[in-house]
Parts: structure tokens; sequence; C-alpha cells
């Protein structure tokens, strides 16, 4: 439904609104990879947002400035208002399909951030993100560059990423999406996110995260 007094598009699951020109044909492409991800999200995570996502298409200039948002970044969720805000200024009148990816980022975090009672660390956060927009460490870097994530500190924007990536896929290879979701219930239900690895897997977040990169530095370095 479109209701043209308040420059939005709803749906029983998003509320999308304009900050600035309106674009419905890009909000109504926004709106239809949202439902197919959210359907998809929902059969991975089996819970789902209790409440609808507010869904902000920036059209103008300020998106970085209005949100914070770094220089690079296709997206942003707000963990405090639960609203997905993305820039659309410049982009064709067809959703691309790298903002495809973008949309499956942002929506995987409102999932997470639910489920744990948003208390998921931010590189388990974005680490499943990437995970469920399709991301996979060995394909994302090749055998130089997964040498030199090995020996880096992570402290560098695109090595913490990556590094939250190779764990979280880890940990879904090793142990199921099923714990996982446990893992995230969990840690709602201890009221921390080391409480929920110390429920789930009997040992602490810090513990398990250091396991895996153990290993993935021995078989990289």
């Amino acid at each position: 439904n479109v209701d043209v007094s308040k420059e939005q598009i709803q749906s029983d699951r998003f509320d999308i609104r304009f900050d600035g020109e309106s674009q419905s044909g890009v909000a109504r492409d926004v709106l239809f990879v949202l439902d197919r991800a959210y359907t998809r999200l929902t059969d991975v995570y089996y819970d789902r947002p209790a409440r609808k996502i507010p869904v902000v298409l920036h059209s103008s200039q300020d998106y970085f400035t209005r949100t914070g948002a770094p220089w690079w970044s296709g997206g942003v969720y707000n963990s405090h208002s639960g609203a997905i805000q993305i820039p659309i200024r410049g982009l064709p009148s067809t959703l691309p399909r790298e903002m495809e990816d973008v949309l499956v980022h942002e929506l995987s975090h409102a999932f997470v951030d639910e489920m744990s009672g948003g208390l998921a660390g931010r590189d388990l956060q974005e680490g499943l993100a990437q995970y469920m927009e399709g991301k996979r460490i060995e394909e994302e870097l090749g055998l130089a560059q997964l040498k030199r994530l090995a020996n880096s500190n992570g402290q560098s924007v695109g090595s913490f990423y990556m590094i939250s990536l190779a764990i979280s896929e880890q940990l879904v290879r090793s142990r199921g999406q099923g714990m996982i979701n446990q893992l995230l219930k969990a840690m709602k239900e201890t009221g921390s996110e080391d409480g929920g690895f110390r429920k789930v897997f009997g040992q602490s977040g810090a513990a398990m995260k250091k396991d895996i990169l153990e290993t993935f530095w021995r078989r990289y370095s």
C-alpha cells in the first residue's frame, strides 16, 4: 500500500519511507527483496522479529551525516530503533544485485538482534550477516590474502569483517545452524553473550573464538 501523503510503502512486515525525493520504483524492489529475504531468514533462524521493521530509503545526500555511517557503508541497522537505513541516491530505477546483498545483510541484523535481546557481539552480528549474504571466507579471499589475514591483528575494518566471517562460518559448520539459534536465544535468557555461550556450549565465547582463530592461523599462516 502506498500512502502518498506520508511517502510510505507498507506491508505486513515492513514500513518503508523516504528521506528525500520519493522513488517508488526502487522502494517496490526493496520491499520485494526484503520480503523474500524475510521468508528465507525465518526458515534459517526459526524465529522472526516481533514487530514491523522500519526501513528508511535515503534519496538525499545526507545519509552519512544522518546515520553516522562510514563512507564505505551500503546500509546500516539501528539496534535502538530497529530500523534499516539504505542510501539510494544515484541508484538506477531497478535495484542492483549488490544492493540485494546489503538488504539481506541488514535484515539479518534485525533477526539476530531480536533473538539475542540485542546482546550478540558485533563480531558475531557481522559474521552471521555476511554468512547469510552467502559469503564464505575462502571465496572472498585468495590464499595470499588468507595468509595475510591469519597474520594480522584484526584491528583494521577489513580484517575485522573477514575474521568475523571466519568465526561465524566455522561455528555454523561445526555446530549447525540449530545450535547457533539456541545460542542467540540463550544470550537473551542469560542476559549476556558469554552467558549464552556457556549455557549452550559449556565454555566462554572468548575461548571458543580463540580456538577457531588458532585453527585458522595454523591453516593459513
